[in-house]
């Protein structure tokens, strides 16, 4: 009953309003944007342009196209790489495809690709099932202590042994270097969030598109030097002792001496620098950037009608309606 008095009200309430507004164009709200977290916006960018191979993410690939990006390995050497994997080099195309910067030496791009696919691996499910592995426990046999005396139930005791069990090694080394790789990449991802935000500051009520293309402009000119950032984390990092608070299957927490602390989980990523929230829950280096998105279409209707005037009793003239609208550039 309830539901249905709320959809007369919906549809039969607002009738009349209908009616006196003859046409409603939302051009003619005086407010066309909204206000969006930069920090949103960046990351969905950068996920809406991952880098993917027939569809599909390709650790493999960007390794090697992230290793031609920074300079660690030549074309010479990764077309052998490729060769060992039984890939034909003839069957990738020259350009128009992500395995195209396997094989086509476009630096820029290479550097882009790599930048984009690291940013967005600080947000990928974790998974540590790797740094676990079962081992079978010693053996140990225990053997009933022998009887002094005659008991009915000893008559039939034998020598027992335990079963075997199986005991869970946690390889820390491992993982407390790959955690270091993490947290350098996190703290890069951080500060190139933060150049992101600042230059697009001066983008004032553009369309999501806009601030996307922006976005993708900035991290194309960026990216060396995010991937030089990252090999300067990392060596900062290493030096510096990493401690595991916590560690399961999909989660982990690992904070270092200088006060910096990292959590990553179900897609999720939260870095701190000293209580400071660097990185994750909105906020880039400890602030919050916000951009203004155009949501209604600015460009005005040729044809403008009367907006609708409040009727009183005993009024026999409504006042005159200024029909101008000042148009804002």
């Amino acid at each position: 009953m309830y539901v249905s008095n709320v959809i007369k009200t919906a549809f039969g309430g607002l009738l009349l309003l209908t009616m006196q507004q003859v046409i409603a164009a939302p051009q003619d709200l005086p407010v066309k944007s909204i206000s969006v977290p930069a920090y949103n916006m960046i990351t969905d960018t950068l996920q809406s342009i991952m880098p993917t191979i027939e569809g599909k993410r390709n650790d493999f690939a960007m390794q090697q196209i992230c290793a031609l990006a920074r300079g660690e390995k030549t074309q010479e050497g990764i077309n052998a790489t490729l060769k060992e994997k039984g890939i034909d080099l003839a069957k990738i195309p020259r350009n128009g495809s992500v395995a195209s910067l396997l094989i086509n030496g476009d630096r820029e791009q290479q550097q882009m690709t790599c930048a984009v696919y690291l940013a967005n691996s600080v947000f990928a499910p974790v998974n540590n099932a790797s740094y676990f592995s079962r081992q079978p426990a010693k053996e140990k046999a225990d053997k009933e202590p022998k009887s002094t005396g005659w008991s009915f139930w000893q008559s039939d005791k034998k020598e027992v042994q335990t079963p075997k069990t199986e005991q869970v090694i946690f390889n820390q080394a491992q993982f407390v270097h790959d955690a270091q790789v993490k947290m350098a990449i996190v703290q890069a991802t951080a500060q190139m969030y933060a150049v992101i935000a600042e230059n697009i500051q001066d983008n004032k009520n553009q369309y999501w598109a806009d601030y996307q293309q922006k976005i993708a402009s900035i991290v194309y000119n960026y990216a060396p030097e995010y991937l030089r950032k990252i090999s300067l984390f990392y060596k900062s990092a290493a030096a510096q002792s990493l401690v595991p608070i916590n560690v399961s299957l999909n989660s982990f927490t690992v904070a270092n001496s200088s006060g910096d602390m990292l959590t990553q989980q179900a897609g999720n990523v939260m870095f701190t620098s000293k209580g400071v929230t660097w990185f994750g829950s909105g906020k880039i280096l400890g602030k919050e950037y916000f951009s203004d998105v155009m949501v209604i279409n600015a460009v005005q209707t040729q044809a403008k009608l009367p907006q609708p005037t409040l009727q009183e009793e005993n009024v026999s003239e409504a006042p005159a309606v200024n029909n101008k609208k000042s148009s804002k550039k």
